[in-house]
């Protein structure tokens, strides 16, 4: 994964030093939740599979499951912000700015 970061803003030795515990961190940080979110999956199957529906429980899942969205998107968010503070000068990375064009020329 970092790899394709490097690549993608054409990053020096000194930036790779400075984005790799960043990088590392989230993935880190990430993985529990990614996990708990597969985990709330399938309790959700197990509890639509029963004869009856525990309205109350799968309103409780859904809650949770919610809830670690919300820390994944706000994990992400502060590693992005702190990729985006580091002064990478020329090699710093915008959104959208690596897109290629769809037009074709004939």
């Amino acid at each position: 994964m970092l790899r394709y970061l490097y690549v993608e803003i054409d990053a020096t030795d000194a930036q790779k030093q400075q984005l790799a515990p960043i990088v590392k961190a989230a993935a880190a940080d990430l993985l529990p939740l990614h996990a708990k979110r597969h985990d709330t999956r399938r309790q959700a199957l197990e509890l639509l599979s029963q004869a009856s529906v525990d309205r109350a429980a799968l309103e409780s899942l859904q809650a949770e499951k919610i809830n670690l969205v919300e820390l994944g998107s706000r994990r992400l968010t502060q590693a992005l912000a702190d990729v985006l503070t580091l002064k990478l000068g020329k090699a710093s990375w915008s959104p959208g700015g690596h897109q290629r064009s769809r037009t074709r020329t004939i």
